[in-house]
């Protein structure tokens, strides 16, 4: 997990920003994931 990338959420916090970041967030999570799992 990248932590630099949750505390430039976290530092800028604003609700509806932060529900899309952590959609994007999510979205290359789950990417990460699919290719280590090849």
């Amino acid at each position: 997990m990248n932590l630099d990338f949750l505390n430039l959420i976290l530092s800028d916090f604003n609700e509806e920003d932060f529900r899309a970041k952590l959609k994007i967030y999510k979205e290359i999570l789950n990417k990460f994931n699919r290719i280590h799992n090849l």
